[in-house]
This record gives structure tokens, sequence and C-alpha cells, in this order.
């Protein structure tokens, strides 16, 4: 018998849809699934339901359903959109059902308010996310929670969460299980839009903060693959590498990055630290008047980012420039949030071993825990041997 559902063909007995774009087939179950939607008539038919109807007599976990309807969405594509997801109730289908001609149901006018709130919220979470600290932080996490309660299929928002969480875990103390949260909002990215590169980039973020690094670079390699010009999947990768001692391939990916959007700097003065790591002290100090000359352009925008006059502290000091460099410390002295943990490297590259692990002790104490990135950062080479470091350090790595 055949169907058509909006713009496609639907033979329900060869599991084929036909479309201008050609004919795909489906599993077996994706297409008991679509039938039990197409005969609710539009109707929300609940995750119970339909794992009953189609897996009926079989004790099965709710990921065949999400497998199932992520097939069936990997043919429909985004838009139209054909399937929706009602959140805490289950699916439904919006699209026109056509048969033998006759029109059994319209499309269903999906109401865009919800949309126009899940993409402000998304909106605002990057925003947040991108100038850091621990409330922009922790507000992030809390809007893309908002963005995808309002569209559980907003699969931006999803990576988005995914990132944040691992930098929650990192930087401010969160409990391990964020890592295990991060890697499940990526893998939904992931099935809700496969093409895109967010959700597989985010999937390489989650597995490398999991300690799967060859797993992670093959999320990246895909991201890649899917959009070889997006500048976040790079700058993501810089510092995956970069956290796991790979410094030549974190240059490249944070020089790529850096390349593709103007006003990225972090990624710059990574890679400056990676090119001292490698002994190219020039080419680092090169990099740095790179970065430097971004962050200034980004303090004239916002003169309190203290990400900005984070980087801005350890460009001055690769410059030598250590007057300019002090003349920034009262901004971080009353500073508590793990991001001044970039200034630790800077006062142990001029020679202040007490004041660099008094700030490590600080930050470590609210919440800053990447021991990877500790074992990796060239910067705190001159103070590795003191005995107060690696107590900090045990700590931290515990």
């Amino acid at each position: 018998m055949r169907v058509r559902v909006g713009e496609w063909s639907v033979d329900l007995a060869a599991r084929t849809l036909a479309h201008a774009s050609g004919v795909r087939r489906v599993s077996p179950k994706a297409m008991a699934v679509l039938e039990e939607l197409i005969e609710a008539d539009g109707a929300v038919v609940s995750r119970e339901a339909l794992i009953e109807a189609v897996w009926p007599n079989v004790v099965v976990g709710e990921e065949v359903l999400t497998h199932a309807i992520s097939e069936l969405r990997a043919v429909f594509g985004r838009a139209p959109k054909v399937i929706e997801t009602v959140y805490k109730a289950g699916y439904r289908l919006v699209a026109s059902v056509e048969r033998d001609g006759e029109l059994l149901r319209r499309a269903t006018v999906v109401d865009a308010r919800q949309d126009s709130g899940s993409i402000l919220s998304f909106l605002s979470a990057q925003t947040l996310a991108e100038e850091g600290g621990r409330a922009n932080s922790e507000s992030a996490a809390q809007l893309y929670d908002e963005a995808i309660a309002a569209d559980p299929e907003f699969a931006p928002a999803h990576a988005g969460l995914a990132v944040i969480k691992v930098k929650l875990r990192h930087y401010y103390g969160g409990a391990d299980a964020l890592i295990g949260e991060a890697l499940r909002h990526a893998e939904t990215a992931i099935a809700l839009d496969p093409a895109a590169p967010a959700g597989h980039a985010a999937h390489g973020v989650a597995l490398s903060a999991a300690g799967a690094f060859d797993q992670a670079l093959a999320r990246f390699k895909a991201a890649i693959r899917l959009s070889p010009d997006a500048a976040e999947t790079y700058r993501l990768l810089g510092r995956v590498f970069f956290v796991h001692g790979a410094y030549a391939q974190a240059v490249a990916a944070c020089e790529r990055a850096a390349t593709l959007r103007a006003d990225e700097y972090q990624c710059i003065v990574m890679g400056a630290k990676a090119l001292r790591a490698r002994g190219q002290h020039e080419a680092s100090q090169s990099w740095m008047r790179w970065a430097r000359a971004r962050v200034l352009r980004r303090l004239e925008e916002r003169p309190d980012s203290l990400r900005a006059l984070c980087n801005l502290f350890c460009c001055y000091i690769t410059e030598g420039d250590f007057d300019a460099a002090f003349a920034l410390l009262p901004r971080f002295k009353e500073c508590h949030d793990a991001m001044a943990y970039y200034v630790v490297g800077g006062l142990a590259q001029a020679g202040e071993f007490r004041l660099a692990l008094d700030q490590l002790e600080t930050v470590a104490e609210h919440g800053w825990s990447h021991c990877a990135y500790l074992v990796h950062d060239p910067d705190l080479n001159p103070i590795r041997r003191e005995p107060r470091f690696r107590r900090i350090a045990s700590h931290i790595c515990a």
C-alpha cells in the first residue's frame, strides 16, 4: 500500500520512501514506527505506546525507538518537518497524508513561537559561553537547557550544552557525571542532525574529556568532512590536541581557526604556547603579537572581559613587557574565577614563583581541575620542581 506523506511517496510493504531526490529504503522497525504515526492521524503517540506496538512482548530500552526516529529523520531531512517531538509526550506526524489520492489530513502548523524561544535561548547561551567565566558558563548551560525544553529536536543546543558541561567539569569543580551527560547530549545532536558539524565536534570534546583520544579525533575528522571551514571545529580541535601534548597539530588547528574567524584570539595564544613547547620561541612571540592585536580590539568592545584580560597578560609576558603585564595584576587580585588560571603560567614565566603558586592554589580551590592542561602547559615548566606545585598538582590530578 502506498501513502503520500508530505513530499514523500511511502510504500509500506516495500519499506521505501520515494522523493524527487531519489528512493530510500528503511529498516522494518523504522517503517513500523512511521506506520503507527500515520495511523494516529496527527495525534501524539507516546514513546511507550510506540515501543509496545513495534516491539511487542520484547523488553527493550527507549534507545531503539530513538534510533528508529533518527533513521526516519535522516531520510526526511529537517525541512519541511515531518515528525515532531512533543516534549515529555511523544511524537506526532505533522506532514500532510494522502492515500489513493485522497487527502486524509492536512499538515499541522507547528507553533513558531516555540522555535523562536528556542533560538533566542540558544543565541544567548552561545554569547555567554564564548565570553567565559563561571557565572556566564552556568547561565549558558541553563539557557541551553531552556532551548532544548522548548524544542527537544534543536541539535545545536544539544551540541552547545555538551561542550559547556565539559567546561563546567574541568574549570568549575563540576561532578564527574557531567562528562557522561556531555557525551549523551553530543550523541543526541548527531542523531538529530548527522549532517551538522557541531554535534560531531562536541562529541569529540566529550570523548577527549573521557580519555578516548583516538575516538575524539575521528569525530573531529567527521566534523571537518561535513564543513571544512567551520572555525569553531578547529578551535575545539586545537584545544584537544594541546591538552594531549600534540603541539604541532595544535598549532595547525589553531592557525586554521584564527584564519577563518577574524576575532578569534584565545586559540592564537594557545598556538603560541604550543610553539614554545616545541622550542620555537621567535614564532611563539610572533603569534603572541598577532593575538595581542585581536585582544586589544576585544577590550575596546568589552573593557571588563576577564578572558581578554587574562590573554593580554599572557601576551605581554611572552613579549617581555613585564611592566605592562604586572600593571594588569590588580584586575585579578579579587578575581576567584578559575579562568584566572591563565595568569599562573605568565607569573611562572616571569620568575614570580610564589605568586604563580598562590594563583594556582586559588583557582584549584575554586574548582579548576583540568589535569591534562596542567600536565602539558609549557608555561608551568619553571615551577614544576617546586614541592608546593607537586602538592597542588597531585590534588588536581587525583
